[in-house]
């Protein structure tokens, strides 16, 4: 068992400009525990459009607005040439550097080990594009990252709510994706929340109840066997769901768990993982 220490959270607030659809910058997780092993995510993805007649991405480069100006904390040339790929790294900082490319999106992502409140500021994603007949154009986003501290796990979530030696928490505000809350569920203590009965999917509905979050992740992952859902932690296969009418339709590849509060939608949903929404956590405590 687990208990819940109510020390100092910080809180990396994430606001992100988007220069073009299909370029995306996310930072995760949002929240992390003073003293604790921290990390700090930054994922830069350019998804190609074949209407614009690209043929080449030149470069995808990660960086950080300075006094000085910017440094590169990240460039990755010709990703599209796997024999060509090699990412360079600034030397001054604790990464690690993923590079991954599925079919026409491509990631590029920098995980700070041991990040620090010098890591806040403002990144830029920067990707170079050739396209059909040779000429070159730059597609960009920045994110800002600042850092806050906070005493009070009330001033992030709803709860707790208590059954059968378990606190239950409703996050206040919306993980960037799944990764991202069950990375804040850990900070917590615990885990995203497993609903395993009636009570504790009544326990959930009581979390929303009076507050504006209309959906919410649970753990759930829709497994290789169609129609077949495990708990993510444990391997283990659910023992319940509530399936909203007409659900799950795995839409766009919904392979994640969520909750919905809308009028007369109390029930279980399948979303993409990648989607930005609140999420319940649970949390094994001593009576």
């Amino acid at each position: 068992m687990q208990r819940i220490h109510l020390t100092c959270l910080l809180l990396y607030l994430i606001s992100t400009t988007y220069a073009d659809e299909h370029l995306q910058f996310k930072a995760a997780p949002n929240v992390f525990l003073m003293n604790a092993a921290n990390e700090l995510s930054l994922k830069c993805t350019w998804k190609g459009k074949e209407s614009l007649g690209l043929v080449q991405v030149k470069s995808i480069q990660i960086m950080k607005e300075t006094e000085q100006g910017f440094e590169e904390i990240a460039t990755l040339k010709h990703p599209d040439d796997t024999n060509m790929t090699s990412v360079q790294t600034h030397p001054k900082y604790d990464i690690e550097v993923t590079y991954w490319r599925h079919q026409n999106c491509f990631t590029l992502s920098v995980l700070f080990t041991k990040p620090s409140l010098r890591d806040a500021g403002k990144y830029t994603c920067l990707a170079v594009e050739a396209d059909a007949i040779g000429s070159s154009f730059n597609v960009n986003a920045s994110l800002n990252v600042t850092s806050k501290e906070d005493c009070s796990v009330d001033q992030w979530y709803f709860g707790p709510k208590t059954y059968n030696n378990r606190k239950y928490y409703l996050s206040k505000f919306a993980a960037l994706d799944i990764d991202d809350a069950i990375s804040s569920c850990v900070s917590l203590g615990g885990y995203l929340m497993e609903v395993d009965d009636t009570s504790e999917f009544r326990i959930a509905n009581d979390l929303a109840a009076n507050t504006k979050v209309e959906r919410a992740f649970i753990a759930g992952w829709h497994a290789k066997v169609e129609n077949k859902w495990i708990y993510p932690r444990t391997g283990q296969a659910m023992t319940f769901l509530k399936w909203r009418l007409g659900q799950p339709d795995n839409l766009d590849m919904e392979h994640c768990l969520e909750i919905g509060f809308k009028e007369n939608e109390k029930d279980n949903n399948d979303i993409q993982c990648s989607f930005d929404n609140a999420f319940f956590c649970e949390i094994e405590s001593t009576p």
